[in-house]
């Protein structure tokens, strides 16, 4: 597959910082790593979401531990 990135001054700013960050040697690999990096958390949000219990361990209605 390919694609062709058509970015701002800001947006080849920030997609060198991911490149440096990740160690990615090209702008498209970078690119994909943050398209993969933005699905997981947007994943993990909806999860969230969808099931709040499942990150603090508790039922609804039930006190956090410590609290």
């Amino acid at each position: 597959m390919s694609f062709t990135l058509w970015l701002s001054d800001e947006e080849e700013r920030i997609l060198e910082g991911i490149m440096r960050h990740e160690g990615a040697r090209t702008k498209e690999k970078a690119a994909i790593m943050a398209i993969l990096d933005k699905g997981a958390r947007i994943s993990a949000d909806r999860k969230a979401q969808e099931n709040p219990a499942a990150l603090t361990g508790t039922l609804p209605g039930q006190p956090l531990h410590g609290s």
